[in-house]
């Protein structure tokens, strides 16, 4: 019989893998019974006033229309929305419901099978992924209509299969690793094409003399993502997936100016009144800045407020409106670098607080909170009273919610640990001058992401810094429990060594 390609080979769930996936299907299955038992439900709120959503009516109705000019997010978050919304009209709270948590489970298997790409053994990868199938924050976000479980399942399955792509060089393994990586560009800001790119440049590294298979698998998702950002070029003047950067700057800029402060940059350095308006206000809060509005015909750029009686911010003067704001943060970090340094602090801690920890999962966290304690106690190190975050204008340099004794001391160890064996790995190959070998490959594949989104969520947002970092939460469990598994295997070969 002839060999089966490696993917297809990996898929085939062979009988080793039956029982660690079947124990991980039973403690799923048994804790999210418990979680009902305990009055948890589905929160879809988000849907009705979060910024980053459009207008479900719109979504529902004109949906290509409203994704095609959608400037404040990449358009396929809203655009799963859309297709909920219009293929289960009538029960898309339980369409919702039911897609999140397939995606919950789907990152748990992900979860084991990182773990087992990193050489941890079936019973070590089963424990990863149990210990992340009972985390009180999955728990909460699974049942929150909103980005961080669909974001976190892109992510966690290209990282799988970018360390696949290492280990076996197949082009399934490399189609599906840029596939799933240029959707997540698609879908979240965070992602920004240049990590895409930058996986793109650590795979041709790890792959050597291989790189134009890489280069060849990679480049109709880099055209897309390039074509996305063009559009908001031609349509909005904004190369990139979003025009919101300069809201998120002036906010890293402004929170931990003093009202003094602000003013004397308005009335001297040219900044102008947005530096008063941290958290984005709706369109008619900056008329005085604003030319008069010439409508286009196109409901998503012209109506202010969203049938829901929230906010439009993709209206197309928010295009105007970020540019103030991109100009008074910059005037703010010549004049007070300081500032920004303290908001970049606040960020750090907030990053390496627990992820449940978010205003927005309050409902079912306080369901959980016993557990939830216990749970971020004794695998995450976190200790003392919990704080629930609302948003940036909650988090400020002074405020016992950032401070270093609330941050989870487990989880910036682990987040430490994992990133500095993935550094010492890329330094040792970068001076021998080799190719890293598939094991190493696979460590700087998780550093990469890793290191991506603890920098690149915390230079340029203060307050929802842990929701960034859930992310990245089943390929850390996933490296953990193989690092640890290997210094427990190291120890037992000293000890009988020595015996």
């Amino acid at each position: 019989m002839p060999r089966l390609p490696p993917l297809k080979e990996w898929m085939n769930v062979t009988k080793p893998h039956l029982l660690p996936l079947g124990v991980l299907l039973v403690v799923f299955a048994l804790s999210r019974i418990a979680i009902r038992m305990a009055s948890v439900v589905f929160v879809p709120d988000m849907l009705q006033y979060a910024f980053q959503i459009a207008d479900p009516v719109l979504l529902k109705h004109d949906a290509l229309a409203t994704l095609y000019y959608l400037h404040g997010q990449p358009p396929a978050f809203n655009g799963l929305i859309a297709l909920v919304l219009k293929a289960f009209s009538g029960h898309e709270q339980r369409a919702f419901s039911t897609l999140w948590l397939l995606m919950s489970f789907s990152m748990c298997v992900g979860t084991y099978a990182i773990a087992l790409e990193l050489r941890a053994g079936r019973t070590a990868a089963g424990i990863a992924s149990c210990l992340f199938a009972l985390s009180p924050a999955l728990m909460a976000n699974e049942n929150w209509l909103f980005y961080p479980v669909p974001v976190a399942l892109l992510l966690t399955l290209t990282i799988l299969f970018g360390i696949r792509t290492i280990r076996t060089r197949a082009m399934s393994d490399l189609v599906l690793c840029f596939v799933l990586g240029g959707t997540l560009v698609w879908t979240r800001s965070l992602f920004h094409p240049l990590w895409l790119a930058g996986l793109v440049l650590l795979l041709v590294f790890c792959c050597g003399r291989e790189w134009r298979r890489v280069l060849a698998a990679a480049m109709i998702p880099l055209l897309l993502v390039f074509a996305l950002c063009m559009k908001n070029l031609i349509e909005f003047g904004s190369f990139g997936t979003s025009t919101w950067l300069g809201y998120s700057l002036c906010r890293m800029v402004t929170l931990n100016l003093e009202p003094e402060e602000r003013r004397l940059l308005i009335e001297e350095k040219d900044a102008t009144g947005v530096l008063f308006f941290p958290d984005m206000k709706p369109v008619a809060a900056y008329e005085q800045w604003l030319p008069v509005h010439e409508s286009r015909g196109i409901a998503v750029l012209d109506q202010e407020t969203k049938s829901t009686g929230h906010p439009n911010l993709h209206h197309a003067q928010v295009v105007e409106i970020n540019r103030l704001y991109m100009e008074s943060a910059l005037i703010g970090l010549r004049e007070y670098p300081g500032a920004w340094a303290r908001s970049f602090a606040d960020a750090l801690m907030t990053f390496f607080l627990p992820s449940g920890e978010y205003w927005f999962l309050v409902r079912n966290t306080r369901r959980l909170h016993g557990y939830e304690r216990i749970y971020n106690a004794a695998l995450l190190g976190r200790f003392g009273e919990h704080t629930y975050i609302k948003g940036p204008g909650e988090v400020t340099f002074r405020d016992k919610a950032a401070r270093p004794g609330r941050m989870a001391f487990f989880l910036l160890l682990f987040y430490a640990a994992v990133l500095f064996r993935c550094t010492s790995i890329a330094f040792i190959c970068t001076r021998r001058g080799t190719w890293p070998e598939a094991d190493q490959g696979a460590w700087l594949v998780i550093g990469f992401s890793l290191a991506w989104v603890l920098v690149f969520g915390t230079v340029f947002e203060v307050g929802e810094n842990h929701r960034f970092r859930f992310a990245t939460e089943p390929a850390l469990y996933a490296a953990v429990i193989a690092m640890i598994g290997a210094l427990a295997g190291k120890l037992r070969s000293a000890a009988t060594t020595v015996g």
